[in-house]
């Protein structure tokens, strides 16, 4: 896919006049529109290529933690979480 944001889909609601925006076959947003045009811009406010690379950026580093358990210094918790 090209452009993440095409993966939104814009659909009227049943017997309304408003519209809901879906991702595939589920609710992007609980949010309603009283037009195409306002569910279009809610879409447009966000670069949804820098969200899908952030997601895929929080990926790869949750894979290299599992691969490399030895590197990960464990840590003592802070003195205020500690149990008395």
């Amino acid at each position: 896919m090209g452009n993440l944001k095409e993966a939104f889909i814009i659909r009227p609601l049943p017997e309304s006049d408003e519209f809901i925006i879906t991702i595939g076959n589920h609710l992007a947003t609980e949010e309603k529109f009283k037009s195409r045009k306002a569910a279009e811009m809610r879409i447009n406010k966000t670069d949804w290529n820098l969200v899908s690379a952030l997601f895929y950026a929080l990926k790869e580093a949750d894979k290299w933690v599992e691969e490399n358990p030895e590197l990960i210094k464990k840590t003592e918790k802070p003195k205020s979480f500690q149990e008395n």
